[in-house]
């Protein structure tokens, strides 16, 4: 797809997604743990790698209100996405080995680094964003 300055329109890549799902797992097994006052460093929660990433949509939304939740955590966004689809993950505790496939379904918001002409391309490369209404972490 090209925009209007014939650039390739920027979706959220493969990469971000990826490290969009592990974030999730990793808060979601901290909020467990604090939930039931246990100590995440005392617990020993189980690990867990992500695998196989299928994703089946990316949809660009225009909300206003996601917009302004990432700003008051000071991730001013240019485009936001729904991303949807499951991914395969390995949990290990001990000696157990479970293999799950799950969905997921994240927020994902981009922002150019830079868009003067005068910084390398690292420099300027997106910087996607992990959102929801309680944050919005640099992925």
């Amino acid at each position: 797809m090209l925009t209007s300055c014939g650039l390739l329109a920027q979706v959220p890549p493969d990469i971000a997604v990826l490290h969009a799902i592990t974030q999730q797992q990793i808060d979601m097994q901290a909020a467990v743990a604090k939930g039931v006052n246990i100590s995440t460093e005392t617990m020993g929660i189980p690990d867990f790698k992500v695998g196989k990433v299928s994703v089946e949509s990316r949809e660009k939304l225009s909300d206003p209100e996601i917009r302004r939740q990432a700003a008051s955590h000071g991730a001013y966004i240019k485009d936001l996405y729904k991303v949807t689809g499951t991914y395969n993950a390995t949990l290990t505790k001990g000696d157990q080995t479970i293999e799950q496939n799950s969905p997921f379904e994240v927020y994902l918001g981009n922002r150019p680094k830079s868009m003067r002409s005068t910084v390398s391309a690292a420099e300027a490369a997106e910087l996607w964003y992990l959102l929801s209404p309680d944050s919005a972490k640099a992925l």
